[in-house]
Formats: C-alpha cells, structure tokens, sequence
C-alpha cells in the first residue's frame, strides 16, 4: 500500500498543505557558471530570494528601525535597489541593458550573470 492510498488519496498526486503550495518561482534558472565566483552565487541568491541586508528585509527581521532607502526614503526592497533607485547600480544596470538590448525587468537582470558583477562591483555595501 502506497503512501497515497493510506492517507486516502487514490488519484496518484500529491496533497500540498499550507504555503508550499503557493510557492512559485518568478526568476528565470540560470546556469551557475556564469558568476565569476561563489560570492556571486551567493549574492544573486540572496537578491533573488529578497533575503539580503537591504534595510526592507532588515526591517522585517528587526535590524533596521523603518526599512527605508537613506537616499529615497522608501522602501529599500531588491526592486527598488536594483531598478528604480537613485544610486549608481540602477545607473549602470541601466545602461547594461540597453547595451545589451536586455528587457529591463528585475527578473532578466537577476537572471544575468555580467548584471550580478555590475550590482557586485557598484555596491559600497554587502548584500
């Protein structure tokens, strides 16, 4: 007797409970070879994941008093740091992009290896 058929479940699929099931990726698979190093991986992981040392996540995990960009004032989220912020890595992603001729959304550019050495090589802060 399978697992299935003693909890009840005779169709063969499996029962999915609380949040797991909401679980869905939203960044493209990428091959590990693109990054220069293991610190790489690591960072694209973390952006990718959103749990990185951005005052947001900082926030929510009470390392940060408000979350807040220091140079916007919003909400210093992966999105906002890498996209649409003030600072000199949305620049340079930016103009990767349209040297590139890369669609300018969050998940082409954390889906980029030479994109993760740009936000690597321009931060002044560890991710």
């Amino acid at each position: 007797m399978t697992t299935a058929e003693a909890s009840g479940n005779t169709s063969g699929q499996k029962k999915t409970h609380g949040q797991c099931s909401l679980i869905v990726p939203s960044v493209t698979t990428i091959n590990l070879q693109q990054y220069a190093n293991r610190k790489m991986q690591v960072i694209a992981n973390r952006l990718q994941f959103g749990r990185c040392r951005l005052n947001a996540y900082l926030h929510q995990i009470n390392r940060h008093a408000t979350g807040l960009c220091d140079t916007c004032a919003v909400p210093e989220t992966v999105q906002h740091y890498v996209m649409e912020c003030d600072n000199e890595i949305t620049k340079q992603v930016k103009v990767f992009c349209q040297t590139q001729k890369l669609e300018h959304t969050l998940a082409k550019v954390l889906s980029n290896g030479e994109a993760i050495r740009i936000i690597c090589r321009e931060s002044k802060r560890a991710i």
